[in-house]
């Protein structure tokens, strides 16, 4: 690859950027596809014109300012940062006379810049011949390459300076000199569009069927990119191989076909080039519609191009003018024959699927009017209708919907074009879909209705047109999920308070027994939570594993909302209904209305709210209850209390909070292992010395350890030395 900064000739080709297949849930953006061969031209060379007085001179084509400043005793050899000399600056400019004064007083003609040029290099690049002369008579170089290989006959080349190339090759440069991408001054030739160029170098005995390195472009296909008629039939003439292919698949043919270059396609056509040549991606049918180049598209039908022509995707270019919006060459390949527009290409998409895909709306026009089977199916069952509906192209969708297309059809995972426009963020096409009577409670084969997928990717405004509409909000999905549950998990207040407002079940519970407050809960989505027991949630309900909310809110840390749940129990487990209305005008009615909470509701390993805090670390939930009463001698499984979890754990805030309740210090787990034992066993020195100073006594376990022993064993010699004062 050729630095940016230093690029003078590049070729490059690039390949298809594919439009990939939208997976469920991810949009995709189509990509105009960059198959296309581009032979950069030289960049121009900067007339680097430095602070310095001799450089300024030479510029200007001074000769008495220079020989004043020699006169001087100047140093007129003296570089700029770019290591350019008066004399590079002189010979770019064309300033004989100046040339001529600083070779005299001794200026090396072959000094090189930072990029390897050399005054000659300049003078040939500009077309120079007297300078060139002057130069190459007192030693100037012919062969020196720059830092990209260049010889001074290359850059002549490119520049189409033709009597510069005639001096040089006279002065024996090599015509088939490559430079270091294998490019030879004939390449550069060809590009430049000068026919005298290419016409002096053949002459010279250059070599026509010649490759680049990378690419392995020919001359021909530089020329057939110029444009230049002439340079093409000297190629040939000469005997370039007219049907070159690159191993991308690139022809000379091609090329004129991409960049619109038409006289130069006719003019390979007349020399049998290949129409239908696809060894890379396209052929150059293909290339031609890609371009929008039409005049080139005719001339290749005319010439016996084939509009079913398949290039490496199996598409036809009627395909790629679909999906890319080329109406023009839509128009000239359906005239040919209509029966093309049924052809099943990429994806097993027919012309019709890619326009409406892309939303080209007068290709969509074009191929109904031309008889497109509207409802035809690609590989996953979806029609013309998914695509649009779920891009989002809304005047294609009402074309599609006037030509009768199906909204009631479905994908191989039964999805309907409202359940694609559900998960976009267009809501003109979910507004034409319901409009078009499309039942708002049909599922997909995982029982979700468009309801269940505008909340799942939090299309608020899709969700909300839906429920207007009259969408179902308690019909639930085969895992028992209704879209309450869906945005209960992702946190999505405004899908929830609108899910609220349309009676959606606030208690109904999934497969796993799980309710919307326990989703909110273990998230700790506070708002949610609250307006869930607004709304009348049960704050003491389990799933199917007995955890409460409460549960998952502590285990997870969420401290609002152990506050939220707590109040709500208080508030909902108090006074019978009946009881509410005889004392609802009573002064004394809050403090009447509130009742201990239940806090210590067990899940299947019998561990409570407080116990699962506990364990998790999280103090500011661990204070909070046992501040409104939690029970600290639950035991789990194991029989360890909440003081053992805690010593386990090193929590010296938890320790001593369980410590501030009066619990039993010295009690034991199924082991007979104390607090203490555990605390020594993971070495958390604070927690002992805590547990040392309420009074824990040093006892043996069933295995006959002491807290000491396993300080011990496990490496804890600070508490082992702690225990053994």
């Amino acid at each position: 690859m050729f630095n940016k900064k230093i690029l003078l000739f590049g070729v490059f080709i690039g390949c298809y950027i594919h439009a990939i297949y939208p997976t469920y849930g991810n949009r995709q953006q189509l990509v105009d596809p960059s198959d296309q061969v581009t032979i950069a031209q030289s960049l121009p060379v900067e007339k680097h014109i430095a602070p310095v007085e001799v450089h300024l001179a030479a510029a200007k084509g001074d000769v008495a300012h220079i020989r004043s400043l020699i006169s001087a005793g100047k140093n007129v050899q003296v570089l700029d940062r770019n290591k350019m000399s008066p004399l590079h600056i002189a010979a770019a400019r064309g300033h004989l006379l100046c040339v001529q004064e600083l070779i005299n007083v001794g200026t090396k003609v072959n000094i090189v810049d930072y990029l390897g040029r050399t005054p000659l290099y300049f003078a040939a690049q500009y077309g120079h011949l007297a300078i060139m002369r002057e130069l190459v008579a007192v030693g100037a170089t012919i062969q020196l390459t720059d830092c990209l290989g260049r010889t001074p006959l290359h850059v002549a080349s490119q520049a189409g300076q033709v009597a510069c190339m005639n001096y040089l090759i006279q002065k024996g440069a090599h015509v088939d000199g490559f430079d270091h991408d294998d490019l030879t001054p004939l390449h550069y030739a060809a590009l430049s569009g000068s026919f005298l160029s290419v016409q002096a170098l053949i002459k010279a005995g250059a070599k026509v069927q010649v490759f680049t390195r990378q690419n392995k472009f020919t001359p021909l296909h530089a020329a057939a990119q110029s444009g230049n008629v002439a340079s093409i039939q000297l190629l040939i003439h000469n005997h370039a191989n007219v049907n070159a292919v690159t191993p991308s698949g690139i022809s000379p043919l091609y090329i004129a076909a991409q960049h619109g270059k038409l006289a130069v396609l006719r003019e390979l056509l007349t020399h049998k080039a290949d129409i239908h040549a696809v060894d890379g991606l396209n052929t150059p049918l293909h290339a031609a519609v890609l371009g929008d180049h039409l005049d080139c598209l005719n001339l290749l039908l005319k010439a016996g191009g084939h509009p079913s022509v398949r290039n490496k995707e199996q598409n036809t270019p009627l395909h790629l003018a679909a999906r890319y919006g080329k109406h023009d060459c839509l128009k000239a390949l359906i005239a040919t024959n209509e029966v093309y527009i049924h052809l099943i290409g990429e994806k097993q998409r027919t012309p019709l699927h890619w326009a409406a895909r892309s939303g080209h709306l007068i290709c969509v026009e074009q191929l109904i009017e031309a008889g497109a089977v509207i409802d035809a199916s690609d590989f996953h069952n979806k029609t013309p209708l998914h695509l649009t509906a779920f891009y989002g192209h809304d005047s294609c969708l009402d074309k599609l919907l006037k030509a009768g297309a199906n909204p009631h059809a479905t994908t191989h995972i039964g999805f309907t074009p409202l359940h694609m426009a559900a998960k976009s963020r267009n809501i003109r096409c979910l507004q034409a879909l319901i409009e078009a009577g499309v039942r708002l409670s049909i599922v997909d084969r995982f029982q979700n209705t468009p309801l269940h997928l505008s909340v799942a990717f939090q299309n608020i405004d899709a969700s909300v047109a839906l429920i207007q509409a009259g969408a179902p909000v308690n019909i639930a999905n085969q895992w028992g999920a209704i879209p309450l549950h869906i945005a209960a998990k992702l946190g999505d207040l405004a899908a929830l308070q609108a899910l609220i407002e349309a009676k959606s079940k606030v208690n109904m519970t999934k497969k796993s027994g799980a309710t919307a407050l326990h989703a909110v809960a273990k998230k700790g989505y506070t708002a949610c939570l609250k307006a869930l027991i607004q709304a009348g949630s049960q704050v003491r309900v389990y799933n199917r594993a007995k955890e409460t909310p409460l549960y998952l809110a502590a285990a997870n840390g969420h401290l609002a909302c152990v506050e939220a749940l707590i109040e709500a129990d208080q508030n909902q487990h108090s006074i019978t209904k009946k009881l509410k209305s005889k004392v609802k005008d009573q002064p004394l009615l809050a403090k009447v209305m509130k009742s201990k909470p239940k806090l210590d509701m067990v899940n299947q390993l019998r561990e409570t709210p407080l116990y699962a805090a506990v364990k998790y670390g999280h103090v500011d939930c661990v204070l909070m209850l046992i501040r409104h009463g939690a029970r600290v001698n639950v035991r789990n499984k194991r029989g360890e209390t909440l003081l053992h979890i805690a010593a386990q754990k090193g929590c010296e805030v938890c320790v001593r909070a369980i410590l501030g309740t009066k619990a039993p210090i010295n009690v034991v787990d199924h082991y007979k292992n104390t607090p203490l034992h555990l605390a020594a066993q993971n070495g958390h020195i604070k927690v002992v010395q805590e547990l040392i100073r309420a009074g824990a006594l040093a006892q043996r376990n069933r295995f006959n350890k002491t807290p000491a022993y396993l300080a011990l064993q496990n490496g804890h010699v600070k508490c082992y030395k702690l225990l053994n004062v």
